[in-house]
């Protein structure tokens, strides 16, 4: 979908540059500062795809699975399953460096948001967690949440800044 919410297909080249070497996609995440570039993980690692030239770059190479994309201005937060973070905070830039960091939890089903706060929060099988500072620090999130919940979905409150919303269930 574009930025207009209107549905875009690919062309059959866009396609195939895409998809030429890859057997899955697990996510996708949309620059909210350049509506041109779009971010996609899939099997070989992080794709930086622009939508002026169809050109699809290998921007983070990883054999491990990248199942949770997060883009919040122009900084991206990638969680793989060997519970690594792969941060950039100029992911939008010609040039950039990725740092890895640890995220906590067992579990590698992982939901992210960014708040408007600032603060980094991830939900991660039954726990959530909380950062401060994009990654570095966390602590648990889960004081006051009902336990044997596999929280499954994390949303903010577009009108009220701090207030989140949490959803899940027992499997």
């Amino acid at each position: 979908y574009s930025s207009t919410g209107k549905s875009m297909n690919l062309t059959n080249f866009q396609e195939s540059q895409l998809l030429a070497s890859e057997n899955h996609f697990d996510d996708i995440a949309f620059s909210n500062t350049d509506s041109t570039l779009v971010f996609i993980s899939a099997s070989a690692g992080i794709y930086r795809y622009s939508t002026i030239d169809s050109s699809a770059n290998l921007i983070y190479s990883s054999n491990n699975p990248i199942p949770t994309l997060l883009l919040y201005d122009s900084t991206l937060f990638a969680f793989n399953n060997l519970h690594q973070l792969i941060y950039c905070a100029n992911v939008n830039d010609s040039s950039f460096n990725y740092s890895i960091r640890t995220y906590p939890g067992s579990s590698s089903s992982i939901h992210a948001l960014k708040s408007t706060s600032d603060e980094l929060v991830i939900t991660c099988g039954d726990s959530v967690f909380i950062s401060y500072d994009d990654g570095i620090h966390w602590q648990s999130f889960s004081s006051g949440l009902p336990s044997g919940i596999e929280w499954k979905s994390l949303e903010q409150d577009p009108y009220t800044p701090g207030l989140l919303f949490i959803a899940g269930g027992t499997n």
